[in-house]
C-alpha cells in the first residue's frame, strides 16, 4: 500500500479516553486497500482530503495510488497531527502532504485545484449524546440549508458526511467508512436524503457482524460511495461476508424510487429487496406489533422470590424473566414449569377480594422497606405498586446475545419482561399458522439482521425484528388484507393502560 519506509505510529499513543471522547477508530488495511482500489478505478483526482487522519493511514494511501494528486490530511487532536507531520517530512511524499491541525467541520472552504477532489476515510464516531451542543447546532444549520430533516441524535460521522457535501463541488467524489446505525435510524434520514439527491450515491456496502471493523466502539460498519452532482437510477447495496475477494461497490442496484419509498434502508443493506421480493415476501411488521416486554425497575422486588410475603396466584403471573427461557424452549414455551413469577398489582385495590387486598398491602410494606417505590421506574408508574405486565405475545423473542434471535410460540400465555420482544399478530391467527412462522424464523433470521454493540454483543431492537421478512405463502390471507387496505389491527394491552392484565393469550 504505501512504501517500506513508512512506519506509521499504533493508537496506543493515544489513551482510551481521549479515542472515545474524539470518536477515533482505526481502520483495517485490507479495507483501506480496498477503498483506494475503488477511488482508483473511478477517478483521477488533482487533490485528495482525508478529513480524519489519524495516523495517516488512508493518507499514505492515497500518496501512493495517486502520484499526481495533493493530499490535504486533516486532524483535529495535536499529538495525532504533530505525529504525522513528523512522519510526513520523511517520506518521498512530503511535498504533496500538507497537514492541518484543525476540526474538519469548522474549515471554511477549499480553494479551487482545477480538477476533481477525492474525499476518502474513516469520519469520527462519538454518539450524539457526547457531542456538544455547539456541533449540533452547526449540524442542525447545514441540514436546513439543504433542505434536510434535522435530528439531534445523529452521530458525528453524520456531521462529516453533511460537511463534505457543504464542501465538495459537482464532480466531486468520495468514500468513507462510518458506523452502519445511519442505514437503519430514523436520524439517518438526512444522511440517506443526501444519497438520493444532491451527493450522487453510487453504492453502499456493509460488514456483515460476524466482522468486527472498529474494536474500540463494536458496531457495525458501512462504506459508503458517492459523486457529487451525480443522479443515477439505482445505488448498489451489498452485505459483506468474507474478507477475501470482496469488492466495493458490487451490490444488488436498488432504484432510487424503491429507496425514497423506504422509511429506512435495513433490507436493502441486508441483502433484501430483490425485485420481486415484494411480491415474495412481507416484514414481519406488516403482521405483527413488535414490543420489548415491561420492565419492573427492581428484579428483586418484582420478581417474586422465597424471601418475599406469600401472595395469592391471582396476583402472581409466571413470566419470562430470562432469554434462557426462550432458547431452550426449542420454539415453544408450552408450560409454565420452571418460570417465576411477577408481582402484579392492581392500580386500583379496591377492585381485589379481601384476603387479597390484605396480602397485597403485606407485600406493598415489604417492597416498600426495601425501596420498591424509589426506583426511577417506579416513580414513572402511574401507581408505583403496579407494574402493569403486558398482554401474553403470541410470540416471544430474544433481542440481545451472540447469535440471531431465537423465537418461540407461546403456546402457555405467559408474559415477557423487557429481556425479550413480544410479537403480536395484527389479525387472528391459528395455532399451527403461528408455529410456521416461528419455524421458519429460527432457520432463517440471521445475526447480519442486527446490530452490533460493545462485547461482540448482537442486539435486535423492535424496528431490526419488524425488518425481517417472511415468505408471503406463510401468511396469505394477511397478503390479501394488507394490499386491499382491510387489514384489522389486534390491540393487546401493551402501552399503560388501566386494568387488571387478561389471563389469555388473545392469539
Amino acid at each position: 500500500m504505501t512504501d517500506g519506509a513508512i512506519n506509521l505510529p499504533t493508537e496506543d499513543w493515544l489513551d482510551e479516553k481521549t479515542r472515545r471522547r474524539l470518536g477515533i477508530t482505526y481502520t483495517p488495511e485490507w479495507i483501506v486497500d480496498e477503498m483506494v482500489r475503488w477511488a482508483k478505478e473511478h477517478g483521477s483526482p488533482v487533490r485528495v482530503v482525508d478529513p480524519g487522519a489519524g495516523t495517516g493511514l488512508f493518507t499514505f494511501a492515497a500518496a501512493e495510488a495517486f502520484p499526481d494528486a495533493e493530499i490535504l490530511a486533516i486532524e483535529v487532536e495535536p499529538k495525532s497531527a504533530r505525529h504525522l507531520q513528523k512522519t510526513v517530512t520523511r517520506t518521498k511524499y512530503a511535498s504533496r502532504i500538507t497537514v492541518m491541525q484543525r476540526d474538519y467541520l469548522h474549515v471554511s472552504d477549499l480553494p479551487e485545484v482545477g480538477g476533481r477532489t477525492l474525499f476518502i476515510g474513516n469520519p469520527p464516531y462519538v454518539r450524539h449524546h457526547l457531542i456538544g451542543s455547539r456541533k449540533k447546532q452547526l449540524y442542525l444549520k447545514l441540514a436546513r440549508e439543504f433542505g434536510l430533516h434535522e435530528n439531534t441524535k445523529a452521530g458525528l460521522h453524520l456531521h462529516f458526511f453533511l460537511k463534505t457535501r457543504k464542501l465538495a463541488k459537482p464532480g466531486d467524489y468520495g468514500i468513507f467508512i462510518a458506523a452502519a446505525e445511519w442505514i437503519h435510524a430514523d436520524y439517518g434520514g438526512a444522511l440517506r436524503a443526501l444519497l438520493l439527491d444532491g451527493m450522487g450515491g453510487i453504492s453502499v456496502d456493509t460488514f456483515a457482524a460476524k466482522h468486527v471493523v472498529f474494536p474500540d466502539v463494536m458496531t457495525t460498519a458501512a462504506v459508503v460511495c458517492f459523486e457529487v452532482g451525480s443522479r443515477s437510477s439505482a445505488i448498489a447495496f451489498s452485505e459483506i461476508q468474507d474478507r477475501e475477494g470482496f469488492k466495493i461497490g458490487s451490490g444488488t442496484p436498488h432504484s432510487l424510487a424503491a429507496l425514497h419509498a423506504a422509511k429506512h434502508w435495513s433490507r436493502f443493506a441486508r441483502g433484501g429487496g430483490a425485485p420481486d421480493e415484494a411480491e415474495r415476501t412481507l416484514p414481519l411488521k406488516d403482521i405483527f406489533r413488535v414490543k420489548r416486554g415491561q420492565v419492573t425497575g427492581a428484579k428483586g422486588i418484582w420478581v417474586h422470590g422465597p424471601d418475599a410475603p406469600v401472595l395469592p396466584t391471582s396476583l402472581l403471573y409466571p413470566t419470562i424473566t430470562r432469554a434462557k427461557e426462550i432458547v431452550d424452549a426449542q420454539g415453544e414455551i408450552a408450560s409454565t414449569d420452571g418460570l417465576r413469577s411477577v408481582v402484579d398489582l392492581p392500580l386500583d385495590l379496591k377492585t381485589l377480594m379481601l384476603e387479597e387486598r390484605e396480602a397485597a398491602l403485606q407485600f406493598m410494606e415489604w417492597a416498600r422497606r426495601r425501596g420498591g417505590g424509589a426506583s426511577y421506574i417506579a416513580r414513572q408508574r402511574a401507581k408505583w405498586w403496579s407494574v402493569q405486565l403486558y398482554d401474553p405475545a403470541p410470540i416471544v423473542c430474544t433481542y440481545m446475545g451472540r447469535r440471531p434471535p431465537v423465537f418461540a410460540f407461546n403456546s402457555a400465555g405467559v408474559r415477557h419482561l423487557n429481556i425479550a420482544h413480544g410479537l403480536y399478530p395484527r389479525f387472528p391467527m391459528e395455532a399451527d399458522r403461528i408455529r410456521a412462522i416461528v419455524g421458519w424464523l429460527n432457520a432463517n433470521a440471521t445475526e447480519s439482521d442486527g446490530r452490533l454493540y460493545a462485547g461482540a454483543l448482537i442486539k435486535f431492537e423492535p424496528s431490526d425484528i419488524g425488518m425481517l421478512r417472511i415468505p408471503v405463502d406463510l401468511v396469505p390471507e394477511a397478503a390479501r388484507l394488507l394490499y386491499s387496505s382491510q387489514l384489522p389491527l389486534f390491540s393487546p394491552r401493551l402501552d399503560g393502560e388501566s386494568g387488571a392484565p387478561s389471563p389469555s393469550t388473545g392469539v
